[in-house]
């Protein structure tokens, strides 16, 4: 089993899984929602901090946007950017280390993270994390993430609506290769975290299982908020979106001085 959150798994089926669920041109029209609203256009800079594959960021400069770059810091899903970010500059960098890249790139009018993939970051390096996008923001700059609306119990304690603990889902076929597979996902709970451990299933006898966890941190967008302004960030300028057909919420945060 594959764990830490490294994609190896994933990152060989991650485009069939993202376009079953239509996902690549969801998160671009989210990332034209943001630049529309915050008056940003064709020349602003825009850093994808969660490029994955890098399909929505190239949607986004197909869309007139020129000035576009990308991170990422699965090696695995690096390795994918070759067919995908042709005339955009990308580099593998954990996000604890985004203070480099604004060294070497400057700073941003817009960086985002969907995907939901900023949970996968411990909440104790959230607060730097939020510092340093802080300072990597031009004036009127803005930071995204999404994050999933959990549930609160009745002990206080947060889950997915609708699933629970250790009850594993079938979601649909993919190709590893020529190799076919059914995908499960099951998810279970500890300490404020989101386990979620993806089964692949042979579908042919001579075939070998495999599987991948990948962990998310539990915390509402008045938590982050919170965090937000404790970097800086102003009580005016956060904000708090839901989009039709999105499965979560999109905090943002727009740097006012």
């Amino acid at each position: 089993m594959v764990n830490k959150n490294s994609y190896e798994v994933m990152s060989k089926i991650y485009r069939q899984f993202a376009e079953n669920r239509r996902v690549f041109q969801a998160e671009c029209n989210i990332v034209s929602f943001l630049l529309k609203l915050n008056h940003l256009n064709a020349d602003s800079k825009i850093l994808d901090a969660a490029c994955g594959t890098g399909d929505v960021i190239a949607l986004v400069k197909s869309e007139g946007h020129k000035n576009v770059y990308a991170v990422d810091g699965s090696q695995s899903m690096a390795a994918l950017w070759k067919n995908t970010l042709n005339g955009i500059q990308a580099k593998q960098c954990a996000w604890q280390n985004l203070k480099t890249v604004f060294n070497e790139w400057g700073t941003f009018d817009l960086v985002y993270f969907l995907g939901h993939s900023l949970p996968h970051l411990s909440i104790e390096a959230l607060p730097a994390l939020f510092g340093t996008l802080y300072d990597g923001l031009n004036k009127g700059g803005v930071v995204a993430f999404d994050i999933r609306p959990w549930v609160k119990n009745n002990d206080k304690s947060l889950t997915q609506a609708g699933r629970g603990d250790r009850v594993q889902r079938y979601l649909h076929d993919v190709n590893i290769e020529s190799e076919s597979y059914m995908l499960f996902d099951e998810v279970t709970y500890k300490d404020s975290v989101q386990f979620v451990k993806y089964t692949l299933l042979p579908n042919s006898s001579d075939g070998k299982l495999v599987e991948e966890v990948l962990s998310y941190q539990m915390y509402d967008w008045e938590y982050a908020h919170s965090l937000l302004k404790n970097a800086g960030f102003t009580e005016e300028s956060l904000g708090v979106f839901e989009f039709p057909g999105w499965p979560y919420v999109v905090v943002t945060a727009k740097k006012s001085k």
